[in-house]
């Protein structure tokens, strides 16, 4: 069932790096925006957890199941990195109301859905097919929601970056440390996606760099725990 791949491989590390900042964070949940970063990490490594298995899955079936828990694990995460960003920018007002709540939920659940549903249309992905690169890849061939889904991800990092770099620049220099390494460990992860949808590397068509890359993200996240004192 399972293939134990460089891909994979570089993934159960990621998954490693970015369980001990969700085991840090964890403790430390009872600070402002503690519980929503805590839960963000929670997130983030069921989502670089459930890749690992997508790229050592052998059989196609398999590969779409993994992605779609990835789907809801990264979208979950999104939620709450944007909450934790609007109470680190100091805005927990606005989490208070209920229509932010649903917008902020409404648009995860929809693309969810999406990817689970997609046997009966197609919208996200229109097909799958073995990569020339071989090593066990898969290429995810995209249908018209996906343009829907990318475009509501990059609005979501949009909204982030902004709170982050709101609080960046009007507060102490220890909080614009933090800021920037958390604005280093968002941005990370968008090089990485790009490189996938714009194919900008040779030959490694269906690679989705954007889990692989939040190695980065989670060592700027426990230099930030750590080095700067988050939470």
């Amino acid at each position: 069932m399972f293939k134990l791949t460089p891909i994979s491989l570089l993934l159960w590390v990621t998954t490693v790096i970015n369980a001990g900042g969700c085991m840090v964070s964890w403790k430390r949940r009872d600070a402002k925006g503690g519980l929503y970063f805590a839960l963000a990490m929670m997130a983030i490594t069921g989502w670089t957890l459930a890749s690992a298995l997508d790229y050592a899955a052998i059989s196609i079936p398999l590969k779409v199941l993994f992605a779609k828990i990835e789907y809801v694990c990264y979208h979950i995460a999104f939620v709450f990195f944007l909450m934790f960003s609007l109470a680190y920018a100091g805005r927990e007002a606005w989490l208070k109301k209920v229509w932010v709540q649903g917008v902020l939920w409404s648009v995860p659940i929809l693309n969810s859905v999406l990817a689970w549903t997609n046997e009966w249309h197609g919208w996200l992905w229109s097909g799958f097919t073995s990569s020339e690169t071989g090593d066990n890849v898969v290429i995810f061939h995209h249908g018209p929601g996906f343009v829907w889904v990318a475009a509501s991800n990059y609005l979501a990092i949009g909204l982030i970056f902004l709170n982050l770099w709101y609080a960046m620049r009007r507060s102490s220099e220890l909080t614009r440390q933090q800021a920037r390494l958390l604005i280093g460990a968002t941005l990370i992860p968008i090089a990485g996606n790009l490189l996938y949808l714009l194919e900008i590397i040779p030959k490694t068509q269906g690679v989705d760099w954007t889990s692989l890359f939040f190695s980065f993200s989670g060592i700027l996240f426990l230099m930030a725990l750590y080095g700067t004192r988050l939470l």
